[in-house]
C-alpha cells in the first residue's frame, strides 16, 4: 500500500480467507498485515522457505565471522577486523530502522570511488561494503519471512482463519471515499 495517512487507512478484523480474496480482487489496496504482539511467522516456515530464510540469517549473522577474516588474512591487514563490528552495528541500526547506510552515504561512496577507485584493501570501501551487508541482509530475511508467511497463510484456509479470529492479522484497506 501506497504511503498513506492513518485517516486514510480502514483497518478490519476477523475476515475469514474467502472474505478477504474476494475484497482483495475488488480493491487492489486490500491488504492483511500481522499483528506487532505476533512474533511466530518463522512458525510458518517450512521446507524450501525456512532453508532460504535462515541462509538471509545466516549471510548478516555469521558470513562476517567468515568473510572479514578472510580478508584480513589475504590482504595482511588486521584492521579490517573492525568490519566484523561495523556489519554487526549496522544490522542493530537497521533493526531501529535507521537506514541511512543505503542511500544517504551511496551517492558519497560512488563520488569516492570514482576519484579513489573501488579497492577491497580500502579501509573507507570495505567498511562501507561491511554495514552494507549487514543492513541489506537483515531486511532480506524480514522481508522473505513477512512474505513466505503470508503466501502460506494465504494457502491454507483453515490457518488464516483461525490467526484472523485470534486477532494475529488484521487487514488494511485505503478507505472508500
Amino acid at each position: 500500500m501506497e504511503k498513506l495517512s492513518k485517516d486514510q487507512i480502514e483497518v478490519l478484523y476477523e475476515l475469514r480467507h474467502h472474505e478477504y480474496l474476494i475484497l482483495s480482487k475488488e480493491d487492489s489496496t486490500m491488504q492483511f498485515q500481522f499483528s506487532l504482539h505476533v512474533n511466530n511467522q518463522r512458525n510458518l516456515l517450512s521446507g524450501s522457505s525456512k532453508f532460504i530464510f535462515y541462509l538471509f540469517v545466516f549471510s548478516y549473522m555469521f558470513f562476517p565471522l567468515l568473510i572479514v577474516p578472510a580478508f584480513s588474512l589475504i590482504f595482511h591487514d588486521w584492521f579490517l577486523l573492525i568490519g566484523i563490528i561495523i556489519s554487526y552495528v549496522s544490522t542493530v541500526l537497521t533493526t531501529r530502522k535507521i537506514r541511512f547506510q543505503f542511500v544517504g552515504l551511496l551517492v558519497p561512496m560512488v563520488i569516492y570511488w570514482f576519484m579513489k577507485g573501488f579497492h577491497m584493501d580500502d579501509y573507507i570501501t570495505f567498511y562501507y561494503l561491511c554495514a552494507f551487508w549487514g543492513g541489506f541482509f537483515y531486511l532480506m530475511a524480514v522481508s522473505y519471512e513477512e512474505s513466505a508467511a503470508k503466501r502460506i497463510l494465504l494457502n491454507d484456509e483453515k490457518l488464516f482463519n483461525k490467526l484472523s479470529i485470534a486477532g494475529d492479522i488484521f487487514f488494511m484497506r485505503k478507505k472508500l471515499d
